[in-house]
């Protein structure tokens, strides 16, 4: 009789995790790929945020506001070449009206408007010898950052994000019968 319990707790839980592996699948298939062939090295796996707790285990105090705006998941990943750090965050909200609010809810005074890239974009000098780039598209908020204040490093930024936006298209644009 205790198998049968065992069993059904077995089971209960392939029911309840294959549906949360499928959405992490699926935001992390929108990170860049390849990134060590350009000399960037990954410090440790993406990490995938699927509700409040988790995002308040990556983004401590900011969580809660990020959930009232309308996210509900998101992926880290941080990179280094040359002592120089990429830092990247996707979050996918539960509308497109949410992800623009989001995405207005970080802007500063010295950030400025690009083109091309999602459906609204701009990029940042930060204090402190950083860019970050930040653009919605979709459900997804994307922001990334740089440690170095280049050229470089700013057009490295954008050729990631410009990648990422492609995946989003990619990722939800309808599909054809």
């Amino acid at each position: 009789m205790k198998w049968h319990k065992i069993l059904s707790v077995i089971i209960l839980g392939f029911i309840i995790v294959l549906p949360l592996s499928a959405n992490q699948f699926q935001l992390k298939n929108i990170l860049p790929e390849k990134m060590e062939n350009q000399g960037w090295i990954a410090e440790d796996e993406p990490i995938i945020a699927i509700d409040e707790d988790s995002l308040s285990m990556i983004i401590n105090g900011a969580a809660p506001r990020y959930f009232e705006l309308g996210a509900r998941k998101a992926a880290f990943a941080n990179y280094e070449k040359d002592q120089v750090y990429l830092m990247l965050e996707i979050y996918e909200t539960d509308s497109i009206k949410s992800t623009e609010k989001l995405f207005e809810e970080f802007k500063t005074d010295n950030s400025m408007p690009l083109d091309n890239l999602g459906t609204r974009s701009r990029v940042t000098s930060e204090m402190g010898g950083s860019y970050m780039a930040e653009y919605f598209q979709d459900k997804f908020y994307v922001k990334l950052s740089i440690t170095d204040k280049s050229e470089e490093a700013k057009k490295t930024i954008l050729e990631y994000a410009r990648t990422i936006s492609d995946k989003i298209f990619k990722y939800t644009k309808p599909k054809t019968q």
